[in-house]
């Protein structure tokens, strides 16, 4: 039924289909619009409905509704799971279909292991034959692996560590066992790069019995900045004398490797001489592989033991192996994916700084800043980004995140935000 809806139902209409949290969609300003409610729906959908009178008018199409808020890659992936789907097609292929997926996903997790430089830590023995057991567990996205960590290494009523800002996954999953939250903020003033105060708050809280698991977020998500390695070193090693976990999530990884090197940048190179450090990727960032949901974490044999016994017996599907698999061989693809979203990147950020301040990023996204009403100012124009309003240090501050994504998308957000100055709206 058509109705027209009050602004707390535009919150709760937005903050389901935008993907942000609740008490937050207001912030884009659009009430009073005639809605016809559907339920789950896709956030150009929503975009449409709220303000299709409006589009009308501009002369953008429903198609012309433009995602920049997911974090996605718009490169996609590599040309060569176009193989993998060939395959499919295949009788053969069809029959084996037949049969559950393999349970350790071995091929992916030997990809995994090469391409990180691990060892074998142990063999098993399965249906007459041996494999070799490598520190790699995989999971549905990296999502499912974050929760898993935090039930098997966190007390209900405890706490667990993070800085601020940092990926909100973290936060629920701590909530959804009652756990705590004690955080190290990143500093605004110094364009929220991770610093040595943040280190040593953290050194200082590994002696808290009460603190049960350190997270650290690396290229960090919402605002792309990295950890240096050598800070990590320092909170792991203190970590290990006291028996606590840091657990480190790289998933938007791929943007900070080094070319054909997965390992020298990643907390993994730190695994040979700590057994209390688990670090998670996913191929949904860097991949262009939201829609598979495969992720994957690497830890000391010991993490891994506990990880494998939570997991789901099949965490993936066959199909979803193999595409991940291909991707995560194809290195070069990766290079040149990386190469263009940071030329994509600092094009976009020139011609946009004159309107809004941008903040430093090793990654497809960016956190930008402007006055007044700066989510609501995009979606006037067609453009969904994500507000970083849910964050509360953050509430209220004209902070929103967005994707990088191919120069055509870009030069059609710079287009269309040209009537908008510094966030304040003049259409």
């Amino acid at each position: 039924m058509s109705r027209i809806i009050n602004e707390s139902d535009l919150d709760t209409t937005l903050a389901a289909v935008l993907r942000i949290k609740p008490n937050v969609a207001t912030t884009y300003d659009v009430i009073k619009l005639d809605y016809t409610s559907k339920g789950e729906a896709d956030p150009v959908d929503v975009a449409w409905q709220l303000l299709g009178s409006l589009y009308a008018q501009k002369g953008i199409a429903k198609e012309d509704i433009k995602k920049f808020n997911l974090g996605e890659s718009s490169w996609g992936a590599t040309s060569k799971i176009q193989e993998v789907l060939r395959k499919s097609a295949d009788p053969l292929f069809r029959a084996e279909l037949l049969d559950y997926p393999d349970t350790n996903a071995s091929a992916l997790v030997k990809t995994i292991a090469d391409l990180f430089q691990l060892e074998p830590y142990n063999f098993v023995k399965l249906g007459g034959g041996e494999f070799d057991k490598y520190p790699v567990t995989i999971g549905t996205g990296s999502n499912q692996l974050l929760e898993l960590v935090t039930k098997a290494f966190v007390t209900p009523g405890n706490f667990v560590m993070v800085h601020n800002p940092t990926f909100f996954r973290f936060e629920e999953a701590a909530a959804h066992i009652n756990a705590r939250i004690i955080s190290s903020d990143l500093d605004e003033n110094n364009g929220f790069l991770w610093s040595e105060s943040n280190r040593d708050d953290y050194l200082e809280k590994l002696s808290d019995p009460n603190i049960d698991l350190y997270w650290l977020c690396t290229p960090n998500n919402p605002t792309g900045t990295t950890i240096p390695l050598e800070h990590i070193e320092e909170i792991v090693s203190v970590a290990s004398k006291h028996k606590k976990l840091v657990v480190v999530d790289e998933a938007y990884g791929e943007y900070s490797d080094a070319n054909g090197d997965k390992r020298a940048n990643s907390a993994v190179s730190l695994l040979g001489k700590y057994s209390n450090l688990f670090v998670t990727r996913t191929t949904s960032k860097g991949l262009g592989l939201a829609g598979i949901q495969v992720g994957y974490g690497i830890g000391s044999p010991e993490i891994i033991e506990i990880m494998e016994k939570m997991r789901l017996q099949f965490p993936i599907s066959t199909i979803s192996g193999l595409v991940a698999n291909v991707a995560l061989q194809d290195v070069e693809y990766m290079d040149l994916v990386r190469s263009e979203t940071k030329s994509a990147k600092t094009k976009l950020e020139q011609a946009l700084s004159d309107k809004y301040e941008f903040y430093p990023s090793e990654t497809n996204v960016v956190v930008l800043k402007g006055k007044g009403n700066v989510a609501g100012d995009f979606l006037r124009e067609g453009i969904i980004v994500q507000s970083l309003d849910f964050i509360p240090s953050l509430a209220g501050k004209g902070y929103v995140r967005l994707t990088v994504r191919k120069p055509e998308a870009n030069s059609c957000l710079i287009e269309r935000m040209s009537d908008v100055s510094s966030g304040e709206y003049r259409g």
